[in-house]
């Protein structure tokens, strides 16, 4: 492998538990019906393919002006990124580097905030390109994101590592031809069986694992 890239909510910092209760209290707020076996689907997926589904749920809703609002919402919320950063990501990271790796990042989440998280976190430096959730068409389940980064990383997609911690994100990056690294967490019941290899913490992602 010549490459490793990451997914950034759950892998590079453990974000999930924050936004499924901003999303919670959001759907409360608005009185919007979304089951809790719909929202599972949303984690690691594209903000537009979930937001079509919420509207879609709640006939006489617009998909976009339901993410206009939610982010007023969410922007009421400040949390520290560098609180929720996974352990064992810096040390990472920086064998990756020292080893040679180019290292990359496909975050369905919007650039503005992945570059916000990273420099956050001090760890920006080490990514040599991100792929963001508005610089595609077509979210995860889809591959486009990581064919994206593999092409930016200047490498074939055969020759990537994927961390991933959600199955949208999973089934992107095996649909794209990679290798992926699944990282389970019980708490999101999200379906990690598709990956070549499965940690539960990144702390177990050995050289013999990518």
């Amino acid at each position: 492998m010549k490459a490793v890239i990451f997914d950034m909510d759950g892998v590079i910092i453990d974000s999930e538990p924050i936004y499924a209760e901003l999303e919670g209290g959001f759907f409360e707020e608005q009185g919007l019906y979304v089951p809790a076996q719909v929202r599972k689907t949303f984690v690691g997926g594209s903000m537009k393919n979930m937001w079509a589904k919420v509207s879609e749920l709640n006939p006489g809703t617009s998909p976009d002006e339901l993410m206009a609002a939610y982010q007023l919402y969410r922007n009421k919320v400040t949390f520290s990124y560098k609180e929720i950063l996974n352990k064992g990501i810096p040390e990472l990271l920086e064998y990756l580097k020292t080893s040679g790796y180019q290292i990359g990042l496909a975050s369905s989440t919007r650039r503005e905030i992945v570059v916000q998280v990273l420099r956050e976190c001090k760890i920006l430096s080490y990514f040599y390109a991100l792929v963001c959730g508005d610089e595609v068409v077509n979210g995860k389940p889809d591959p486009e994101i990581f064919l994206k980064a593999a092409e930016a990383l200047h490498v074939s997609p055969g020759e990537c590592t994927v961390i991933e911690d959600s199955h949208n994100g999973i089934t992107a990056a095996k649909r794209a031809g990679m290798h992926v690294i699944g990282k389970a967490d019980a708490r999101f019941g999200q379906d990690v069986r598709a990956a070549d290899k499965i940690v539960t913490d990144i702390l177990e992602i050995t050289p013999e694992l990518l």
